[in-house]
């Protein structure tokens, strides 16, 4: 964005702010979605935990897309933004009973990632249709707080408990009609992306009423110039391959999903603050500015 833009909004609004080009997150959907065109028409689900302002939410939803929520208050939000409740994917980790049963009364796609919760879930809505997450036992990421498909990590369904959920299937305790994975973020190593897509695509086939595969998020974006990024057109690719052999095999037509979030709106964003004074310190000078971690504390 120009930065005389830049200053003239803070003219006119004035500082602290936060400012978004929407052009940009337009133009990233535009490019996630040409990079995987040869799978067919996928389905994106934004990632409302990258940036869940109300406005950008609104205009992602302009963008029909659809959302990836972890939480009841990402859900009222993405309700509040226009989203249609069957348009959102609640994925939620280790949360009680309640708060999934009040996901189900919202009417949102439940995504459970342990045993322990999908037993409870069929207690209270036996063979109601569910996706699962499972654990691609794959360990990459921008580091070790964001690399959370490794066995050890508490997120997804390890794949030897897979066969459980199979025997609950047979039993009609469950419907399992979606498949999910995410290993992490920050993922600049385009085969693990690959492996984990074989993960799914491979345990898929154990059942019998999948109609979505959601291969989740973690695309890395270049953080400053020169930065590596997912090379999105290569694994388009690759994805492609492994998913129409996914099809030709199940011999059923099965909605591909992503979830993107900070591919979208990462470089999109910007923050502005004034300074009110140059500090010098003994050795060094300090900016002090109009702001703090009281607006920024995500990073």
């Amino acid at each position: 964005m120009d930065k005389k833009l830049l200053l003239k909004a803070v003219e006119i609004y004035g500082s602290p702010i936060y400012l978004y080009d929407l052009e940009k997150i337009k133009s990233q959907l535009i490019k996630f979605n040409e990079s995987f065109r040869s799978a067919g028409e996928i389905k994106v689900q934004y990632a409302a935990k990258a940036l869940s302002n109300l406005s950008i939410l609104k205009f992602i939803k302009s963008l029909d897309c659809g959302l990836d929520v972890v939480s009841i208050q990402e859900i009222r939000l993405g309700l509040k933004a226009g989203f249609k409740s069957e348009d959102i994917i609640y994925t939620p980790n280790g949360v009680c009973i309640e708060e999934i049963k009040t996901a189900v009364k919202l009417g949102v796609k439940i995504n459970l990632d342990s045993i322990e919760s999908i037993i409870d879930f069929s207690e209270s809505f036996p063979n109601n249709s569910i996706f699962i997450r499972v654990n691609p036992n794959i360990f990459d990421g921008g580091n070790n707080k964001t690399r959370v498909g490794h066995s050890e990590s508490k997120f997804g369904i390890p794949v030897n408990q897979i066969e459980d959920l199979v025997k609950m299937e047979k039993e009609n305790k469950i419907n399992i009609e979606g498949i999910h994975v995410h290993s992490g973020s920050d993922i600049s190593n385009i085969e693990s992306f690959v492996k984990g897509a074989k993960t799914v695509f491979n345990l898929a086939l154990k059942f019998r009423n999948i109609k979505y595969v959601d291969l989740g998020g973690g695309f890395k974006v270049p953080y400053f110039k020169g930065d590596s990024s997912t090379d999105l057109e290569e694994l388009g690719k690759k994805i492609t391959i492994e998913f129409n052999n996914f099809k030709k095999e199940y011999n059923k037509d099965i909605q591909l999903i992503f979830e993107p979030g900070k591919y979208l709106v990462s470089e999109a964003g910007f923050f502005l603050t004034k300074v009110n004074y140059v500090k010098q310190g003994s050795k060094k000078k300090f900016a002090q500015i109009n702001s703090g971690f009281n607006h920024f504390i995500r990073p």
